[in-house]
C-alpha cells in the first residue's frame, strides 16, 4: 500500500507515475482508514485493529501522541 500511495504524493520528482484504482461498494459499518507512516511504522496491524474495531480514535491520537517517533496523521470514515 505505501508504494501505491508514493506514487501518488511523489508523482512530480518522476518521468512517468502511473495511478491505480479500484471500485468499491461502501456497506454500513465498514470504516475506511488512511493514515501516514508515522502511524503505520508505530503500530501494528493487532494494535491498529484494536483501536478500529473499538472506533477509539481519540485513544489512538493519544498513544500516537506519546509514542511517537515522527509525524503523524490519519483519517478513518465510517460508513452510516
Amino acid at each position: 500500500m505505501y508504494d501505491m500511495l508514493e506514487n501518488y504524493f511523489f508523482c512530480g520528482q518522476f518521468d512517468e507515475f502511473f495511478i491505480q484504482s479500484r471500485t468499491l461498494t461502501p456497506q454500513k459499518g465498514e470504516i475506511y482508514f488512511l493514515c501516514t507512516d508515522g502511524i503505520s511504522e508505530l503500530f501494528d496491524d493487532s494494535e491498529l485493529a484494536n483501536f478500529l474495531n473499538k472506533k477509539d480514535f481519540a485513544g489512538l491520537f493519544e498513544s500516537a501522541k506519546e509514542n511517537a517517533r515522527d509525524n503523524f496523521t490519519f483519517v478513518a470514515i465510517e460508513v452510516k
